[in-house]
This record gives C-alpha cells, structure tokens and sequence, in this order.
C-alpha cells in the first residue's frame, strides 16, 4: 500500500480530523479506553527569538475509561518535532496549556483538566534507542516507606502530567506488537509517500484508509512541498543559530586565554621586582587596569 507519510503536519492534521481513526489511534498509544473525542484549536504563534513560529500540535478534550471503571474528561495534545529547537517551543506550549482558563471545568472552573501529552520525534533520543515507545508514567510513592499510593489527588493530577515520547525513526527496527506495526506508517524522512504492508487488524486499516485518502488529494500534497521548504528555512536558521553560539563561545574562550596568558605574565614581572606603575606603563595600560587583570 503506498501512503501519504504522516510525519508531515498536513497529513497527519487530515488524519487524526476524521474523529474515529483519531479515537483509534490515540487509544492505542495511551492504552485507554476512549468514550469520546472532541478536536480543539490546533495551532498557537508563540514567539522565538525575533521571530513568530506556529507551533504545530493537536489538542482533544476526552472522555477515558480507567481500569477501575471510573470515567475522566482530560485533554490529550499531540506534537510532532522534526527539529532540536521544537523542544524549547514546545515547552513555551505546554505552559501556556497549564495557564489557560478555558483548560478547566465547566461546572468547575477552578477545577483544572488532567493533561496528557503525546510526542511524535522525528529524531531519536540520545540513549533510549531500544524504546520505540516510551511512556512516562507518574507514581506516588511515599519518601520514607518507598510505599507506591494508589489513591489519586486531584492536587498532584492537575499539576503534572503522563506522556509518551514515541520514537519514529525506531520503527525501521521494532514491530513487534500491533501498535509498533501501526506506528511503522510514519517515517522519518523528506519522502511524501511512504509503502507499507497492510495490517490485519480491521481498526487499523481504516487509519491506512485514510491515508491513502491523503495522498491521492492533490492540495495535502502541496502543503507537504510548501512544508518542506519552510523546515529547509527553520533548519538552516537553527544551524546559523548554532554556529553564532559557538562562534560566541570560541571568541570567550580566546578572550579568557589571552587574560590568563597576560596575568601570568604581570605576576612574572611582579617576581622579578617591577612595580604595577613600571608594568602598567610597558604595557600600555593603566594601574587600575592591572589590579583589576591579576584580581588586585
């Protein structure tokens, strides 16, 4: 089957817009059972530098299931990062997510809404290369006993939250459950189109459905073009970013040597009996200049 690559924002807005393959597929990566899925407003200009970017996630407001039967309404944001500077922006999201009113309840506007987050990596991280699939799950443990507690307080639920950091670049390796399988329709790469195997699971195939869908439709597939031109510019403007720093940082290192070389050589002269005015004076500077090199 040749599909359009989710990777890209366009596609993957196209599929998870169609409300029950967006249920499909978020409640197999959370392992929840989802009743229902509303889509929120999924874009927020935050600035960087001097400059405006859009950050691109998606945000839905659901209603789980937990094991014990009991229901919850939480919000689930989902974001893809291609580029080492997405992490910063999407810090900046995330905490204007924690400061808005319209993330509480209705009946309860005081009552904040637990937060769930989802990442999508286009680059894998630095030591977890075996977990294509990461899910950082929080636990209360008591500080002396090391007891785990199981009663949720809404105090610690509203003010941190679960993820999962889902590695794509890993799935070329890993597929060896049913999720891993699924997930191995996105790839890490500039290719708009990418061909996979169909999957059995029949809940499944409505998500490669629906790309399929996206990539026969003739505007998703300018976005991607339009899309990667603006990643080209964002790279190249993290790279010149990149090389001012250590440029920066090459210039201060420099600076600091030639300071140190220059102390060593007043303290030399100092041994042999000059004085800070004949020293000052052979070198160019003023007396208070000299105190302030060797820390006098």
């Amino acid at each position: 089957m040749i599909l359009a690559n989710p990777i890209y924002d366009s596609v993957f807005k196209y599929l998870l817009e169609d409300n029950e393959v967006a249920k499909i597929l978020i409640s197999n990566i959370l392992d929840i059972k989802i009743d229902s899925l509303q889509l929120e407003p999924t874009e927020l200009n935050l600035p960087v530098g001097k400059r405006d970017f859009t950050v691109f996630r998606i945000d839905f407001k659901a209603t789980i299931t937990l094991e014990n039967n009991e229901k919850h309404v939480v919000l689930i944001e989902i974001q893809k990062a291609k580029l080492d500077s997405d992490i910063m922006r999407f810090r900046k999201y995330l905490g204007t997510q924690y400061a808005s009113d319209q993330n509480s309840y209705a009946e309860k506007p005081n009552k904040a809404i637990p937060i769930y987050t989802i990442y999508f990596l286009g680059k894998p991280l630095k030591y977890s290369k075996k977990s294509p699939i990461i899910n950082v799950n929080r636990h209360y443990v008591d500080n002396f006993s090391k007891e785990i507690l199981t009663e949720k307080e809404e105090f610690i639920e509203c003010l941190t939250h679960n993820s999962i950091i889902i590695q794509i670049p890993l799935f070329k390796q890993y597929r060896r459950n049913k999720i891993e399988k699924l997930l191995a329709i996105f790839e890490a790469s500039t290719r708009h189109e990418v061909e996979v195997e169909e999957l059995e699971d029949e809940d499944f195939q409505k998500v490669t459905r629906r790309l399929i869908k996206a990539n026969a439709d003739e505007k998703i597939r300018q976005e991607m073009t339009i899309e990667d031109e603006i990643l080209s510019e964002l790279d190249n403007l993290d790279r010149k970013i990149a090389d001012l720093e250590k440029s920066e940082s090459e210039a201060k290192a420099r600076e600091e040597e030639a300071k140190a070389t220059l102390k060593k050589m007043i303290q030399r002269l100092q041994s042999k009996g000059f004085s800070l005015e004949e020293i000052a004076l052979d070198l160019e500077k003023t007396v208070a200049e000299i105190k302030v090199i060797i820390g006098g």
